[in-house]
């Protein structure tokens, strides 16, 4: 099993969807994120060493935005997954994590709830 986590760990609450098949989407509840992973719950069980994507909604000044990031399956449980990031993300993506880096919390769960 690939595990090691990059960077502080910070804890949130925000909804996010995931993608891991081209016909399958579900949703879940990131609650925590560093540099470089995030654990959601979810009862999804994409397999461990799988890619999907994590959908996370951006208000903009125009209209809220659903920004895709791509992300490997590290671990899984009955309560979630976790999640490590890609080396080699775009733009998009990277302004969507630094926004949900910059809200979240050091220590204790809640953190961002809405971005």
């Amino acid at each position: 099993m690939m595990e090691h986590r990059h960077g502080k760990r910070l804890f949130v609450r925000v909804p996010v969807k995931l993608k891991y098949t081209v016909s399958r989407t579900t949703q879940g509840i990131m609650r925590n994120i560093s540099r470089g992973g995030m654990y959601v719950e979810t009862l999804a069980t994409p397999p461990t060493d799988s890619c999907l994507e994590v959908g996370m909604a951006m208000r903009t000044a125009a209209e809220p935005t659903l920004v895709w990031v791509p992300m490997f399956v590290v671990r899984s449980s009955a309560t979630g997954i976790g999640l490590m990031m890609y080396k080699d993300i775009d733009g998009a993506a990277d302004a969507a994590l630094d926004r949900v880096l910059r809200c979240g919390r050091s220590a204790g769960p809640g953190g961002a709830r809405g971005l």
